[in-house]
């Protein structure tokens, strides 16, 4: 089989592997069809070994079953969508091996790229409303108002799209800060729209929200904007965020605003239940919903915004792309017989 790793200059280059083989009892053995691009691959990028297979969301059709996986309802033949795990070889190949927990079935009504397009970004943000913020899915919450931070973002569109088709906020306010980007944000359910080049305070005030955020999502640069939410967010409000930070600038949550509001802090991090062995189950449930609800409509367009046939030429030009943060909504890929 071929795969696209990283190699010893830290360049893309193809190999060409055995067929993989089911070890694990709840494993599913997948001939990968589409890829989708996110900003851990090229996160990953920058530190991985040489041998690395990058690639973290992918859809595809089921060719072996391990014992446990029949057992959960898969068969040969299925197609399939997940987001896979951070310790095991990626996407970026014709076969996959995944645990059958963190897999959903494909929905019916899209192509191979954009299911593809849908695992990372719709677990992140369904656990974070979810796990994190404690709302119930399908329930009225319209009592929030939701804050996205670079809601244009992968992860930032699925988060406006679930908050209105699924979580039932209807106060859903993101930023953005050029002409197609807000015309895309509005798009995907946001009522309200701020330039996250500029200050965010005054915009809140002006809108009217200031002090009544109750949610506020932050996918970009955590330690600036969780420090300028702070004075912003209603008593008891929660923040949360997908984007690690390091030693040199840390959360801060000493802040003593935050302590006198009581407001809760939380790390949104896909990978950490296959990480850790951790309710595995629950995402295969996730992904079962997001089909449901894409084969609705009920997730609106299609958030793909660039597709190219996985080689590595254009693996490496998306990767450049996603790295200059000018990118939005999804990078996809369809996966060919043979990759060059």
């Amino acid at each position: 089989m071929q795969t696209i790793q990283i190699d010893a200059s830290k360049s893309f280059s193809l190999a060409e592997l055995p067929l993989l083989s089911i070890t694990e009892p709840y494993d599913i053995l997948v001939s990968v069809r589409g890829v989708a691009l996110n900003p851990v691959d090229t996160k990953i990028f920058k530190t991985a070994s040489a041998g690395r297979i990058l690639g973290y969301d992918a859809s595809g059709v089921v060719e072996a079953v391990g014992p446990q996986a029949e057992a959960l309802g898969f068969t040969k033949g299925d197609a399939v969508i997940y987001a896979g795990a951070l310790g095991r070889a990626g996407s970026n190949a014709q076969y996959q091996l995944v645990d059958a927990r963190i897999v959903g079935k494909k929905p019916e009504t899209l192509s191979w790229e954009d299911a593809a397009a849908l695992p990372l970004v719709g677990l992140t943000a369904w656990e974070m409303y979810e796990d994190k913020f404690g709302l119930k899915p399908f329930t009225d919450n319209s009592s929030e108002v939701l804050l996205v931070v670079n809601g244009a973002g992968g992860v930032g569109t699925m988060a406006i799209a679930l908050a209105k088709a699924v979580f039932g906020i209807t106060k859903i306010v993101a930023t953005a800060s050029r002409p197609e980007t807000i015309e895309w944000v509005k798009k995907f359910g946001a009522t309200d729209v701020l330039n996250h080049r500029d200050p965010l305070g005054p915009q809140l005030e002006a809108l009217g929200v200031s002090g009544k955020v109750t949610l506020a999502f932050i996918t970009y640069d955590t330690p600036r904007y969780t420090k300028e939410l702070f004075a912003h967010m209603r008593y008891l409000g929660q923040i949360g965020s997908i984007v690690e930070t390091d030693n040199d600038e840390p959360v801060p949550v000493q802040d003593m605003t935050a302590f006198y509001k009581s407001l809760s802090f939380h790390w949104e991090f896909m990978a950490g239940k296959p990480m850790h062995g951790y309710d595995l189950e629950s995402q295969g449930r996730i992904l079962t919903h997001l089909s449901r609800l894409a084969d609705e409509g009920k997730l609106g367009e299609s958030q793909v915004t660039l597709r190219k046939e996985l080689s590595i030429a254009n693996l490496a030009e998306m990767h450049k792309l996603q790295a200059s943060g000018k990118s939005y909504g999804k990078i996809v890929f369809t996966v060919p017989e043979t990759i060059q």
